[in-house]
């Protein structure tokens, strides 16, 4: 919008309820040149606020982080050491990827990156918040030894923040996070056997 003459106005608002009662603080919405009044009323222009940014942030559908365990099939060992590692499923915004949003008809990108990962192995011990999203064995750095046997939920909880940029410009960082859990992966603790069996030497 180009500015006429008049001297530019700041348009606040704040929630009032029954009685006077205030709902919330005074807020920014928007700017205004006034007009005189022959003319129409003034011409208002809605600004983008990081307000509205981080709220769009939290509404996103981030994806829900899936955890990854050897031994594989979801089975190990008491007294093995377990390794953890964090995979990321196709439906949801994992990090790095962009979600796009409109907002007073600007185009705002949102791009989601990971702070911290809590682990939670199902026998009452976890681990975190550590930026350490695992690997595999022998090197991966979230692991755990079981020391009895039984069937454990495992789940991995990401602490998501990220950047936004508004119309294509530059990336600023969003201030804002959101806690994700991702769903139990059952893993089937059992303890390992010896027995001896009785052969023919030949």
């Amino acid at each position: 919008m180009q500015r006429g003459t008049q001297p530019l106005q700041w348009i606040w608002e704040r929630r009032v309820g029954p009685g006077g009662n205030v709902l919330s603080p005074w807020v920014l919405v928007g700017e205004a040149c006034q007009i005189p009044p022959l003319t129409g009323p003034p011409v208002v222009r809605a600004i983008l606020t990081r307000a509205m940014i981080q709220r769009s942030f939290r509404e996103v559908d981030f994806a829900r982080p899936l955890v990854a365990m050897q031994p594989v099939g979801n089975q190990t060992l008491v007294n093995l050491e377990t390794f953890y590692r964090v995979d990321w499923p196709r439906s949801g915004v994992a990090p790095r990827e962009i979600a796009t949003v409109m907002l007073l008809g600007r185009s705002v990108r949102i791009r989601p990156s990971v702070r911290s990962f809590t682990y939670s192995f199902g026998d009452g011990s976890g681990l975190g918040p550590t930026s350490d999203a695992g690997g595999v064995y022998p090197t991966g750095g979230v692991r755990h030894t079981y020391s009895f046997a039984g069937s454990v939920p495992v789940v991995v909880r990401a602490v998501y923040t990220g950047d936004f940029s508004v119309d294509g410009g530059a990336w600023e960082p969003v201030d804002e996070s959101v806690t994700i859990a991702g769903p139990p992966t059952a893993l089937r603790v059992r303890e390992a056997t010896n027995r001896l069996e009785a052969g023919v030497e030949r």
